[in-house]
């Protein structure tokens, strides 16, 4: 393989202060629905590509900075369909979705003391919002939320969950799907704990417990399943979560995200620019990146076997290995 290496295509706004660290909007989020359509979203940010992530257009003027949004997650469904999660009050969080390429937004308010955490689509008609009352110390108020019209009415679904849910991801059927959920332990340490559902999100059972933060998930398939966190820490399944095998990543920072293509090759994403690539399913991993310049890495697409766009919360690259 060719030395890879990231190349900026988009720098957040920023400047520096007095000490020459770099003062920015930082991106918090990057989605993609197609190979040529992506959004990435940050504070003042939401940024559009429609062409694979070589350019990238700002839509955050005039109607999101009127309706009070500040974004910080995005979910591209497909070409023209975009649903973001942001903070639209200093008690609130609430969602917004475009269907036409961000020339007009709509606001989506769930039930009183819902906080979204989390969206995921399936397609463009099925899709799951999980969040929780606001309060990370309660056991009250986590809910998911479906739809089978691409978000016109939305189902509930009372979790009984001790902690947060976080991060959920489904298979294209609709069926198997995976949460994470985290909670504070009396000593101040967070653990958490990954369920799985076979019924669409209506039922979940938990499969594995982490001692850790554990940050994001990846389902390349329905037995195979990676998950990473703090610490450096990437587990990873290939029995269905039966077995869990923890991966030596060589890294003690705290993993933001994991993409992978297939089961063999992905990504680790990791504060202060560190970029880790595998080829063989996580048994040994590469440094593709470790300058904290770049920022600390947040999210990754693959368009390609090759060719990869990743968002640091400073900056969106081109990877191309």
């Amino acid at each position: 393989m060719k030395e890879a290496t990231l190349q900026s295509v988009y720098k957040a706004p920023h400047s520096v202060d007095d000490d020459n660290a770099v003062l920015c909007s930082p991106l918090t989020d990057m989605s993609f629905a197609t190979d040529e359509t992506g959004w990435a979203a940050g504070s003042g940010q939401v940024l559009l590509t429609r062409d694979g992530g070589q350019t990238w257009l700002n839509q955050f003027e005039p109607q999101l900075r009127r309706l009070g949004m500040a974004p910080w997650s995005a979910r591209a469904v497909d070409a023209n369909t975009c649903w973001l999660i942001g903070l639209l009050s200093p008690r609130d969080l609430y969602c917004c979705y475009t269907r036409d390429t961000g020339r007009s937004w709509k606001p989506k308010k769930f039930q009183p003391k819902f906080f979204p955490r989390d969206i995921f689509f399936a397609g463009s008609k099925r899709g799951w919002i999980v969040g929780d009352d606001g309060d990370y110390y309660s056991s009250r108020g986590r809910m998911l939320f479906i739809t089978n019209d691409a978000g016109d009415s939305w189902d509930q679904v009372d979790l009984e969950l001790a902690g947060r849910p976080t991060r959920l991801q489904f298979l294209k059927d609709g069926r198997r799907g995976w949460l994470i959920e985290q909670r504070l332990t009396a000593s101040g340490n967070t653990i958490s704990r990954l369920y799985s559902s076979t019924n669409g999100g209506l039922q979940w059972e938990q499969m594995v417990h982490f001692g850790r933060d554990i940050s994001d998930l990846c389902v390349p398939d329905a037995q195979t399943l990676f998950v990473a966190g703090d610490d450096g820490f990437a587990s990873r399944t290939t029995d269905g979560g039966q077995t869990w095998q923890r991966l030596n990543t060589r890294s003690r920072g705290f993993i933001n995200s994991l993409q992978f293509y297939n089961k063999h090759l992905g990504l680790l994403l990791s504060d202060f620019g560190v970029l880790l690539l595998t080829q063989d399913g996580g048994e040994t991993w590469q440094r593709i990146s470790d300058k904290s310049k770049v920022g600390h890495l947040i999210a990754a697409v693959f368009l390609s076997k090759t060719r990869i766009v990743v968002a640091s919360n400073r900056a969106i690259y081109n990877l191309e290995l």
